[in-house]
């Protein structure tokens, strides 16, 4: 995202190196910029032969945006995704019936990926001190404290009415509980992303889509399935095989491709993955 005070390179022959934004056109509410905007610029930096001098006000267009998404966070997800899929490929060479396919060791390596993530992002942050607008709390510490303990009472709750619900509806369809789960669960509990995700994308933001889309995926695998591996010890599943796991592989390394390609999601790749998505479902249905 542009805004005041982005730094910005300069891709022209004036001889300055770097502005900083101080104020984005188009409106007074207007708050970004991006790709075709015209912004009002400070110089902050140039070459010894520049005309122009340090702290000179000028007007600039935006040409390119360096995509941070698809350069860190994407490779990042496909790391994690590949260990996830390692570690339960792993366990099925040699498996028994009533072996885990996933440990607690695999737990504690899913926990210590994502805690590695969230340093990354907190080192992030850190180095963008300044660029982040920040605002009053709308509740005091207390209320804040209050929120979170009920709140997680009620996702909790709300867990175990899904999970057997579920069991319920899978047996009064006569399917099984894996189709239930990687439909009605899958669908519900994903709705939130998805519709951030078109929000965002909607509003040209799209390093935030991608960075919803990755953010979740890592924090599943790491605290979603992590967590539960430290507490309870394994999983051990005859219902999930290893073309599940090839389809998780594969939808994160063809987002991976698609975006390091020329650092743009076309609506041609976008159909793509929809229809390999709508390939693995059949799949799953028929098999």
């Amino acid at each position: 995202m542009i805004q005041t005070p982005t730094t910005l390179n300069v891709a022209d022959n004036t001889g300055v190196k770097k502005l900083k934004c101080i104020k984005v056109l188009g409106g007074s509410r207007r708050r970004y910029a991006t790709l075709g905007d015209i912004i009002v610029c400070s110089v902050t930096d140039i070459i010894p032969t520049c005309s122009i001098e340090k702290g000179k006000v000028v007007k600039a267009v935006i040409v390119r945006v360096k995509k941070e998404v698809t350069k860190k966070e994407l490779p990042i997800l496909l790391v994690v995704t590949t260990m996830f899929s390692l570690s339960i490929i792993s366990h099925y060479v040699g498996r028994t019936p009533d072996s885990f396919i996933l440990s607690r060791s695999d737990g504690v390596l899913f926990i210590f990926f994502f805690l590695l993530f969230i340093f990354y992002i907190v080192s992030v942050v850190k180095s963008k001190q300044g660029f982040f607008e920040y605002s009053k709390p709308q509740f005091n510490i207390m209320t804040s404290i209050l929120l979170i303990v009920g709140c997680t009472f009620g996702i909790i709750l709300a867990s175990d009415l899904v999970v057997d619900n579920a069991k319920v509806l899978a047996e009064a369809l006569n399917v099984s509980t894996k189709f239930i789960t990687m439909t009605v669960v899958v669908i519900g509990t994903s709705l939130p992303e998805m519709t951030m995700t078109v929000v965002a994308s909607k509003k040209g933001e799209f390093d935030i889509a991608l960075g919803n889309i990755i953010g979740t995926n890592i924090f599943n695998i790491g605290i979603v399935l992590g967590l539960p591996l430290l507490i309870y010890g394994g999983f051990s599943s005859v219902s999930f095989t290893l073309i599940d796991i090839l389809a998780v592989q594969l939808a994160a390394s063809i987002l991976y491709f698609f975006s390091k390609n020329d650092k743009v999601l076309s609506r041609k790749e976008g159909i793509i993955m929809i229809l390999l998505f709508c390939l693995y479902y059949g799949y799953m249905l028929i098999f």
